[in-house]
């Protein structure tokens, strides 16, 4: 089983699906102030689930220019990179 964390996201898979989730604070109900994980999505593949997250990740901010979309793509891309290279060696 995969578990792969990215800042305020991971993909963790089952015997089907690579699962996009989001890792955020609980506001409400027993767990407030807990950190919990909501499905985002389910991919039949890690691309999937990467080219979703990347997807996430753009249209989450305003962008005014094309340098600056391409600045936010080249981070994301090196996001995911690092983490990739940190957990899986």
């Amino acid at each position: 089983m995969l578990c792969l964390k990215l800042i305020d996201y991971q993909i963790s898979s089952d015997a089907y699906n690579y699962i996009l989730q989001e890792r955020r604070e609980a506001t409400r109900g027993k767990n407030v102030g807990k950190e919990i994980v909501v499905d985002l999505g389910y991919y039949s593949t890690l691309e999937g689930a990467l080219r979703a997250l990347l997807h996430k990740e753009l249209t989450g901010s305003d962008h005014v220019s094309a340098e600056m979309l391409l600045a936010r793509i080249e981070q994301a891309e090196k996001r995911i990179i690092d983490a990739v290279r940190e957990q899986c060696g």
